[in-house]
């Protein structure tokens, strides 16, 4: 209408392009009021391994070296009680809590135990155990109050790691924009990288619905999910400001995306009326109506009254714990494969032993002697190479049970031979005597 000079001021704010120079005249009245994307700043669970974060990097070294000077000083010292000599009544209530000799394994139960606040079997009775146990005792209970005091507060926190469009494209929000005309226009115009992956890829992904919207959609969903909506900030803070709740006004965020300037007020190219309305924008400005229509019309940012809900803990927040709960388990698992198949190899190498020591502990004396009295070993020709064990051990009691009747008869054939070596001198006297 203005180019075709039907009107000689434009109603609304216009934004300055290069295709409206001198097809309309701009004046400076701005209008302080812009587009951008929305957002709440995401909980600090949502970007971030919040059960690293409550120590620093050198904290978590220095724990880590600590735990292993307790675990060395706690072996040694168990290894000193358990070796060291004592009176059978000392000894006796020793073994009522340590059946056995502390191995590293079970050392190493006992740090992380008292690390984790789960306790453990070791009882130490010595003077110098017990004051390692003691003092790991109160590192790990220092250190657990701690850490869970951090993790309460990290579970409320909100993270400002998004500060730019490359952290906003990178973060888990998703993206959607006011279906306004020049929304549309800009986001096509757009020839730097990271803005033309933000609209190819968030806002109108290839195979998949655009992400374009009304106002009341976009800010309901800026407030119940992991959302950032691209829209006018005047109309979008009103709704929140009217709708949310005071906690929910907290940590909402602004990000400029299309940088332009503020919308200008427009004449007619050549206007007769041009001066006149340069000058009355400035008499505006001068005496602050300007500044006192636009807070009328245009909503701040809803202020944050520092109040703090209820965070209810969802998976997001336990991901990292279930992680590793799923990796433990899985470890667990391959560990029992292993054991399984440890003790299988053991059972067959038992089983070769088995069967060979029948042919070891033999001589060849005592063969010839079961070979000579009748014994034979054939009854062990199918059994040798047979993976039964019922069948190894019936064969191994079958021999068993050959020895002793061979042994039997050995012994019966040796008594009567001296029984006749004996007679023998008797009846010659005898016969001498005759």
């Amino acid at each position: 209408m203005l180019q075709r000079r039907e009107i000689d001021i434009g109603g609304t704010g216009t934004f300055f392009i290069a295709q409206r120079i001198g097809v309309v005249d701009y004046v400076q009245l701005y209008t302080h009021t812009r587009s951008s994307f929305i957002f709440r700043q995401p909980l600090l669970s949502t970007v971030s391994n919040i059960f690293t974060l409550p120590f620093q990097r050198s904290v978590w070294i220095a724990i880590g070296i600590l735990l292993l000077l307790v675990l060395a000083l706690l072996h040694f010292t168990s290894k000193w009680e358990f070796h060291r000599g004592a009176s059978p009544a000392t000894a006796k209530y020793w073994q009522q809590f340590n059946p056995a000799e502390q191995t590293l394994s079970d050392n190493f139960m006992v740090v992380l135990g008292a690390v984790a606040q789960q306790g453990y079997s070791y009882e130490p009775y010595r003077v110098s155990p017990r004051i390692v146990t003691l003092m790991l005792l109160i590192a790990a209970l220092s250190l657990y109050a701690s850490y869970t005091a951090n993790i309460v507060a990290l579970l409320q926190s909100t993270t400002d790691s998004i500060k730019t469009l490359t952290d906003l494209f990178h973060s888990p929000l998703k993206l959607g924009a006011q279906d306004v005309v020049y929304s549309r226009y800009y986001f096509k115009s757009f020839d730097d990288p990271i803005r033309r992956a933000i609209v190819d890829q968030k806002i109108e992904p290839k195979g998949q619905n655009a992400s374009w919207m009304t106002i009341q959609e976009g800010v309901h969903r800026v407030r119940n999910e992991l959302f950032a909506l691209h829209a006018e900030r005047g109309t979008a803070y009103k709704i929140m400001q009217e709708t949310y709740l005071e906690e929910e006004k907290c940590g909402i965020t602004e990000l400029d995306f299309i940088k332009v300037l503020y919308p200008l007020l427009v004449v007619q190219v050549r206007s007769p009326y041009l001066e006149i309305v340069k000058n009355t924008a400035l008499l505006l400005r001068e005496t602050g109506l300007k500044f006192r229509e636009e807070y009328r019309l245009y909503t701040e940012k809803p202020k944050c009254q520092g109040q703090t809900g209820f965070i209810s803990i969802g998976f997001t927040e336990c991901y990292f714990a279930l992680v590793s709960m799923g990796y433990g388990t899985l470890l667990s698992l391959v560990v029992l494969a292993l054991e399984l198949f440890w003790q299988k190899r053991c059972e067959s190498i038992d089983f070769a032993s088995i069967m060979i020591s029948p042919f070891r502990d033999r001589t060849t004396e005592s063969d010839a002697a079961d070979w000579k009295h009748g014994g034979s070993l054939e009854f062990l020709g199918e059994e040798m190479f047979s993976n039964n064990a019922d069948q190894v051990f019936v064969a191994r009691q079958q021999q068993q049970e050959q020895q002793e009747h061979n042994r039997s008869n050995r012994n019966s054939s040796d008594r009567c031979e001296r029984t006749i070596d004996c007679n023998e001198p008797r009846n010659k006297g005898s016969r001498r005597n005759v």
